[in-house]
């Protein structure tokens, strides 16, 4: 089971799970909530996992880390709270989803409640630093307004 609500504030999506939770079950959870917070225009949100009492069936976590990669934009936050016995899956699903700095696996509420209000770290790869200098060190743009690489 879960529910899904928006805080008072509006400005963070909460989505609880208890009890079992099915395959399709976190599947909805998951379009729901995204469609919701795209709705809202809220990028910051907190899944909590604590009191679920069973696992996924085994393979559904990839399942449904890749619906959720499929949904998350960059500048959103999401927050995982899941007990210490909940963490290496949860660490599991973290890694399959491969979102990085927008998502966190916490045990502790507070700690949880800190990261999401933190601004993200926008570092930008050396592959976009490369890219960028190229650019910038690149000819002018021609008469038509094109810019022209050379290879």
């Amino acid at each position: 089971m879960y529910a899904i609500r928006v805080r008072v504030d509006g400005n963070v999506l909460e989505a609880a799970f208890s009890g079992l939770v099915t395959t399709e079950e976190a599947l909805r959870a998951v379009s729901q909530a995204f469609v919701l917070a795209e709705a809202a225009n809220i990028s910051r949100a907190v899944c909590d996992l604590r009191g679920v009492d069973e696992g996924l069936a085994p393979g559904s976590i990839s399942i449904i880390a890749a619906s959720f990669s499929a949904r998350f934009h960059p500048g959103q936050r999401i927050a995982i709270l899941c007990t210490p016995a909940q963490l290496p899956v949860a660490r599991r699903f973290a890694r399959f989803a491969q979102i990085g700095e927008g998502f966190g696996v916490f045990t502790r509420e507070a700690d949880a409640e800190t990261w999401l209000q933190r601004a993200p770290s926008h570092r930008i790869s050396e592959t976009m630093l490369r890219h960028m200098r190229a650019i910038v060190q690149d000819e002018p743009p021609a008469e038509d307004g094109i810019r022209r690489h050379s290879a």
